[in-house]
């Protein structure tokens, strides 16, 4: 008598983050659903999913797939950090706050979440937070571009503009195909 396996093989999660990193969404959707429904206690099929639909534009239905995951593994950070991400695209700012806060609480050293969370403070106007959030994500990866042209934006929208003129130059000197801080540098 066969044994049940309990969760995905090696294989069944290679294939649905290979098809993931491919882009074959559609695919990878599918096989992320069946692992789901075989092994619904599993978090990373879960995880996968929620990425995959908050990509082909259905935050909503990401949103459910996040909250599974965090369910099934409360101590998964990218969840949590997806989560966030998930609940800012659907304007739930103060929701997402925490969310992140989660996630960084959960592991200090998270670039990501750090600057994730200063993206949802400064939409909520609080960008003096913002602010520390990005210099605290610039202080784990100093070469993160993102984080310094959202650093720049914050610091334009606080009226220190030659403060954000060097952070946007920062950005496209780390990433120069960063079309976003090129032309934000130059206003």
């Amino acid at each position: 008598m066969s044994k049940i396996p309990k969760t995905p093989s090696p294989e069944e999660l290679n294939s649905l983050l290979m098809l993931y990193q491919n882009r074959k969404f559609e695919d990878a959707e599918n096989l992320a659903i069946s692992l789901t429904k075989k092994f619904p206690k599993h978090p990373f099929s879960w995880k996968v999913l929620g990425v995959i639909l908050k990509n082909t534009g259905r935050a909503s239905e990401a949103l459910i797939a996040n909250q599974k995951t965090i369910v099934i593994d409360p101590q998964d950070v990218e969840a949590y950090n997806n989560m966030g991400n998930t609940l800012q695209e659907l304007g739930r700012l103060e929701e997402a706050e925490p969310i992140y806060k989660q996630a960084i609480a959960l592991k200090l050293e998270f670039p990501e979440a750090h600057n994730n969370l200063g993206n949802t403070l400064k939409d909520l106007g609080r960008l003096e937070e913002a602010e520390a959030s990005y210099n605290q994500a610039i202080a784990l990866k100093p070469a993160y571009a993102e984080a310094h042209n959202n650093l720049g934006v914050a610091l334009k929208e606080l009226g220190r503009l030659e403060e954000a003129i060097a952070s946007y130059e920062k950005a496209t000197a780390l990433k120069p195909d960063f079309a976003t801080a090129y032309g934000l540098s130059l206003i």
